[in-house]
């Protein structure tokens, strides 16, 4: 009977199991256990996902400022320059501008243009010296109608005095107006014959170089009119930006804030020609997102276009609370990155500074005469 019992209990023991208690208890320490590792992964996901974000915008903010940087290193005063080899006016060009000056027109052709600077807060228009971009060879040119192909003939073409467009557009305008530019920073580049010629075309529509969009047939050209590029479809403008170096738009740019200055006070606009001067300081403000430029580079055209009714707004107001919805708004903008860069211009420098030394050199050649009219003053007033 004792041997029995032993063996009953042993059996017994051998059958013990986990209470509610415990399993309660494992199932919750499991629960918590896959809670920390999801949030872990979650973690490094986002903050993997926001370095990439930050270095992307990192790299395109520092191209923009670098390119910009470098177009304001290339203003040059251009009588300073090396033109022997090139003819400063075309003959095409001299005689429509002859024939313009009959009917109150001035010859603007007469000359190569000058080194130049006219800003605003948000656009800015260079005249630089820079070499130019590879040309194909004449006879492979053919049957090439494009502007620069009508004008690049070897006697008054050339090739290293380069305008430079920046002009940028925010999203609330493009949904006020059809009318616009694409959102973002855009730069265009192309020669001075080019630029010239557009110029005339808006100032002097009888002018015979005046070329209507239409007749800007080269993929290379389109882009240079304000009228045709607003009416380019987003496929056009991204093949534009992929295939030309002259050509560049950056859509991640959502504020942007030009400032010049003189040496003594910023000013939010500049024209050089106006005020005899380049300025010695530009300052770049810029405002990135990320997001915006890539919904605006794999947005399809229909979605783009599709503005909100009224009802889809009433909608959406009351779907958010105001509060929320301005709270969202304020958090969103504060983590928008931004940059800021000052460019000093060397151009303008060295003017100062020749300026300074003749000034100089006046004022000490003026001190030199009074000091010897005193010297003679004092001689002849000696018995």
């Amino acid at each position: 009977m004792v041997l029995r019992g032993n063996n009953f209990c042993r059996h017994k023991q051998r059958r013990g199991g986990f209470t509610l208690v415990e399993m309660l208890m494992t199932l919750v320490l499991s629960a918590v256990l896959m809670a920390g590792l999801w949030n872990l992964f979650s973690s490094y996901t986002r903050l993997f996902d926001t370095g990439q974000q930050i270095a992307a915008e990192s790299r395109v903010a520092r191209a923009v400022l670098d390119q910009l940087a470098t177009d304001l290193d290339g203003l040059a005063d251009v009588s300073l320059l090396d033109t022997s080899n090139k003819v400063a006016v075309a003959s095409l060009l001299k005689d429509s501008s002859e024939e313009t000056s009959g009917s109150g027109s001035s010859p603007a052709s007469s000359s190569l243009p000058q080194f130049r600077l006219t800003g605003t807060s948000d656009s800015l228009r260079l005249n630089i010296y820079q070499p130019g971009p590879p040309r194909l060879p004449r006879d492979k040119e053919g049957e090439d109608e494009s502007l620069s192909s009508q004008l690049e003939d070897p006697e008054f073409y050339a090739p290293d005095l380069r305008v430079v467009l920046y002009d940028f557009t925010e999203k609330e305008n493009t949904l006020d107006s059809g009318d616009s530019l694409p959102i973002g920073l855009i730069r265009r580049e192309l020669d001075w014959q080019s630029a010239l010629a557009l110029t005339v075309d808006e100032d002097e529509a009888e002018n015979e170089l005046a070329l209507e969009d239409e007749e800007l047939t080269s993929d290379d050209q389109r882009f240079l009119s304000d009228s045709y590029l607003e009416d380019m479809e987003l496929s056009e403008i991204i093949a534009a930006d992929l295939r030309n170096e002259q050509f560049l738009w950056v859509p991640e740019v959502v504020k942007l804030k030009f400032r010049y200055s003189d040496g003594q006070t910023w000013s939010e606009s500049w024209d050089s020609q106006y005020r005899k001067t380049l300025p010695l300081l530009v300052e770049v403000s810029m405002e990135f997102d990320y997001q915006q430029g890539v919904d605006a580079r794999y947005l399809k055209d229909d979605q783009e276009s599709e503005i909100p009714t009224e009802q889809e707004l009433a909608e959406d107001e009351e779907a958010l609370d105001p509060e929320e919805n301005l709270n969202e708004l304020l958090d969103d903008e504060d983590d928008l990155p931004q940059y800021r860069r000052v460019i000093a211009l060397k151009t303008a420098f060295q003017q100062k500074k020749s300026s300074s030394t003749s000034d100089s050199s006046n004022s000490e050649t003026a001190l030199s005469r009074l000091q010897d009219a005193e010297t003679d003053s004092e001689e002849g007033g000696t018995p």
